[in-house]
């Protein structure tokens, strides 16, 4: 796990100190260099204030124990990092990702409510995913090309994909297709239950539910332990004031 989504863990379970904190003792319980700072590259903020206003659609492959290539494709909420969607494949098929796309659809109860949807240029989001968006009707989807020449991004979902390899697969052995067929709900299901730093310590599931960072008080909690922590140290330093004074005391005595 990152060090971040440790934090996260950690603050819903009684750690009250900020993530920068965190980082500190991680760095000299480790003995990790500081944090390099990146170069950011500017790219427009694609937030939607509400669950499933804006969806984003990706696909990425890996290789089983055995050898086996495989795709997994996914649909994922913006508002909250759900994925609402994943589908396993032997290829990037446009059939698949249509009908992955259509299966969220229908279990979120998405039909006849406008949204966006956002994803790369790849073949497998041409063809059957365009004629799907095109013959149902009950589907109010703008879709939309992400585009770096204009700024436009679906960096959600790669980063996603990357979380996938570099969290999920590590927790969860996948020794060939039909394993990971029978895994993957249980890998999306861990995923969504995550405490997530991004959203300030919230699950995916959680907000997609309308669950608010306010509600479950943690703001409140970190005030109060900054409080306590002052106080316990003003405790300690009077008393070792107190102690140095009689020591001195004695010494001067004898």
């Amino acid at each position: 796990m990152p060090v971040n989504h440790i934090w996260a863990e950690a603050q819903r379970n009684g750690l009250y100190i900020s993530v920068g904190t965190f980082y500190k003792y991680v760095r000299q319980i480790k003995g990790k260099p500081e944090l390099i700072e990146m170069k950011e590259i500017k790219r427009a903020e694609i937030r939607a204030d509400r669950p499933f206003g804006i969806l984003h659609m990706d696909s990425t492959t890996f290789r089983c124990l055995n050898g086996e290539r495989v795709y997994v494709h996914f649909v994922m909420d913006n508002y909250s990092r759900k994925v609402l969607g994943a589908v396993p494949s032997y290829s990037s098929k446009s059939e698949v990702v249509a009908d992955n796309l259509r299966k969220v659809i229908s279990k979120y109860k998405l039909r006849n409510k406008p949204f966006e949807l956002y994803c790369d240029d790849g073949p497998e989001n041409h063809g059957d995913v365009t004629e799907l968006l095109k013959n149902d009707k009950r589907i109010q989807i703008t879709k939309i090309v992400a585009n770096y020449k204009v700024y436009t991004s679906n960096n959600m979902i790669e980063a996603w994909n990357k979380k996938f390899k570099r969290i999920v697969l590590k927790k969860f052995i996948v020794k060939s297709f039909e394993n990971l067929e029978e895994q993957l709900p249980k890998m999306i299901d861990y995923f969504n239950d995550l405490k997530l730093p991004v959203l300030k310590t919230l699950s995916p599931n959680e907000a997609s539910a309308g669950v608010k960072y306010e509600d479950i008080g943690i703001k409140s909690k970190m005030e109060e332990a900054k409080f306590l922590r002052l106080s316990q140290n003003q405790v300690l330093l009077c008393n070792t004031k107190e102690m140095s004074q009689k020591i001195n005391h004695n010494c001067a005595n004898n």
